[in-house]
């Protein structure tokens, strides 16, 4: 997936996070991660589908030093792009506008935030009515500290958990606001719950710390046989449902407890409650009575997978995988539907050297380090493996984090649709690796670069044993491999191969191509397209040849616009901040050029326009398709002209209606759009506000 172009809203955010890198309140590394991860959040607010790659820490850790080229005027390892240098004159000029769109991108992010916190609730086995209750309780919260001014950043940006039990403890000292807003304070320690990942769990009014590494076992209250049973009758009699552990409801256990056995229970709530958890399972702040022997039988085999795993080498095992393989005879035979529940469960009874923390379990010596195992496992495949392997195989740990070490480490390499190699595993010797160097050198010196289709023409002509160990790969999974096994030999940009200490990238090899020629026709530039194997880069192409047809293209070089003429023509026809490309038409007043005046010769001159540029979803081979924008003008970005467009436009009434209505003026030519219903949301309210301001 090729990584698309910034926009305002991921500007903002980059640029926020380098200012608080700037004043010493956070870490630059720190901030990366934060920025990677707010990114990709926000893709996925806006329906976009996003990869393993798209704004990792890599790129955020690139664009930082470019954002902070902005700022500081000057380049810092990497040149400003347009974009950031535009958001720091913006923020630097119009701090009122600025901070609305601060505020607008806050809250796409926060809508996420909540919707992920609900969906974890309802994953965790709460019913989504109950969810939505928890959320709209954290929601106040959120509003109460926005209000007392605790902080300037809601709840739910806080990064660093130690801010969230910070703010508990002090909302949680005001007596009268706890009294009066206890479920307020149930869902924030849920939250907290959640945001830590499990590590943190708070008390009613205390913070109880639990660390993923160094856990101590579950400690254990002793229960003797005899009175195991007499606690198990009270509870199987009286409580099927559950013994919820408060003072009412277990004083009424100790009354029937009494009553059944004429003998009294300890007095100490906190003790009888241990005790109770021996003898059931406790769920969600309940004891359930346990089922008898089929869940020995259950736990028997749960427990025997998870010593099998530890002892052939894993460093743990996830207690949430366990649910998921269990899910449903842990439901149905012992009430288990969460991991807290589980983890007490397995742990309760004798696992000699086995250890739970809030995440996982592993014997007393193992660091947790599950990219161990993972690596491992595929140093150990010497054929391709596919995901739906890896869940079965390693079932023990996240398919998402397996997903993560694959495409973190360099010698994990796809090599078809979700399956992915270890790189030196491939199928080829010393001397063939040899062979196919010195014929991919030949192909580098005839046509100066290579690209997948022709490594695999070298394989299959040149290289037989290699071409039979691999048949069925696709000719970019020879180059994935290849990029790590030969990267002492060449060069591997992410399309193209050439000679090492000459790195090229496929629009450099477009650029090339387009001036080596005089004249081009869109044929030549198909079937040079068809040979490297990769659609047209048509911005690269515009930037070296213009358009004077839908056939035909000229070196820039080769024509002479009077641009300050043109930008006057355009500046008359262009009312307000821009005008669809389509509602230019005649040309009658437009300055002689060297060729006739048209649509496609237009889009190419707005490449050199001086107060103009074309704002679109991209350059189409068949009709030009865009909005001609101001470059002065407060649209940043297609988006924003489509909105506003939509905001003063009444031509349209719906979803469907909208996207027809872009097409018809010109803006663009399907009637595609990822996440249109965000766009059209945003321009009914910014109808809203310009009514508003009218009356």
């Amino acid at each position: 997936m090729r990584q698309k172009p910034w926009n305002k809203y991921e500007a903002v955010i980059l640029l926020e996070a380098y200012i608080q890198v700037l004043k010493g309140r956070l870490d630059r590394k720190k901030s990366i991660a934060e920025v990677s991860k707010k990114l990709r959040q926000l893709a996925i607010y806006n329906s976009e589908e996003i990869d393993d790659v798209f704004r990792n820490e890599a790129e955020i850790s690139v664009q930082m030093y470019s954002m902070e080229s902005a700022f500081l005027g000057k380049t810092i390892r990497k040149p400003a792009t347009q974009m950031f240098s535009e958001v720091v004159k913006f923020r630097k000029s119009d701090k009122p506008k600025y901070a609305l769109l601060l505020a607008e991108t806050r809250r796409m992010l926060l809508t996420y935030c909540k919707d992920q916190y609900q969906m974890w609730l309802i994953d965790s086995g709460m019913t989504e009515h109950a969810a939505r209750n928890y959320c709209n309780w954290l929601n106040k919260i959120d509003e109460y500290v926005m209000d007392i001014g605790f902080d300037d950043r809601s709840v739910y940006e806080c990064e660093d958990v130690s801010q969230l039990v910070k703010l508990y403890d002090l909302l949680s000292s005001n007596a009268e606001y706890y009294k009066s807003h206890r479920d307020y304070f149930t869902s924030f320690r849920k939250y907290i719950f959640y945001r830590s990942d499990g590590n943190v769990e708070l008390g009613k009014r205390s913070p109880v710390y639990s660390t993923s590494e160094n856990a101590l076992p579950i400690k254990r209250v002793e229960v003797s046989t005899e009175e195991r049973e007499r606690l198990y009758k009270i509870l199987i009699d009286h409580f099927n449902e559950g013994l919820v552990l408060n003072a009412i409801r277990l004083d009424k256990f100790r009354m029937l407890y009494e009553m059944q056995f004429e003998d009294k229970l300890s007095d100490s709530d906190d003790y009888l409650g241990e005790q109770l958890k021996e003898v059931g399972v406790f769920i969600d702040g309940r004891i359930y009575p346990r089922h008898g022997e089929n869940e020995k039988i259950l736990l028997t085999e749960i427990r025997k997978e998870i010593r099998e795993v530890l002892e052939n080498g894993a460093c743990c095992v996830y207690i949430s995988m366990v649910l998921q393989r269990w899910q449903q005879a842990l439901a149905e035979q012992l009430n288990i539907y969460n991991e807290t529940a589980l983890r007490d469960l397995i742990i309760s009874e004798d696992l000699p050297g086995v250890y739970a923390t809030k995440d996982v379990f592993k014997m007393t010596q193992n660091k947790v380090c599950p990219d161990n195992d993972v690596v491992e496992f595929m140093k150990n495949s010497h054929s391709p493996v596919s995901y739906e392997v890896l869940k079965k195989k390693l079932w023990f740990i996240p398919i998402d984090y397996i997903k993560r070490v694959l495409v973190m480490t360099p010698s994990m390499v796809q090599v078809d649709g979700e399956t992915y190699l270890y790189a030196p595993n491939f199928p080829a010797s010393a001397s063939e690796l040899q062979t196919l160097v010195y014929y991919m050198n030949a192909k580098i010196s005839e046509k100066g670069f290579l690209v997948s289709k022709d490594i695999a023409e070298i394989i299959v002509n040149n290289c037989p044993t290699i071409a039979i160990n691999t048949e069925g790969y696709k000719d970019w999974a020879y180059r994935n491999v290849l990029r790590f096994v030969l990267q002492d030999y060449f060069e591997f940009g992410s399309s193209v191969i050439s000679e090492k200490g000459k790195q090229l990238e496929m629009r450099e090899v477009y650029r090339s191509f387009c001036r080596d020629h005089d004249h081009l026709s869109l044929n030549e530039l198909k079937v040079f397209s068809d040979e490297v194997g990769v659609n047209i880069y048509w911005n690269d192409v515009l930037d070296e040849m213009v358009r004077i047809s839908d056939e035909e293209l000229i070196r820039r070089d080769r024509i002479h616009f009077d641009i300050e003429a043109t930008d006057r023509v355009i500046d008359e026809i262009c009312q307000g901040e821009y005008v669809p490309l389509k509602e230019i038409g005649f040309y009658l007043h437009f300055p002689p050029v060297d060729y006739p005046w048209n649509d496609y010769l237009l889009e190419s001159y707005l490449k050199c326009s001086r107060k103009f540029e074309l704002y679109h979803m991209s350059y189409s081979e068949n009709g030009v398709y865009g909005v001609i924008v101001r470059k002065n003008s407060v649209f940043s970005d297609y988006r924003a002209v489509v909105v506003d467009m939509l905001a003063r436009n009444n031509d349209w009434d719906d979803l469907e209606s909208a996207l027809a209505l872009i097409v018809e003026k010109g803006y663009q030519a399907r009637k595609r759009w990822t996440g249109f219903n965000k766009v059209v949301q945003e321009a009914l309210l910014l109808r809203e506000h310009i009514l508003s301001e009218r009356k």
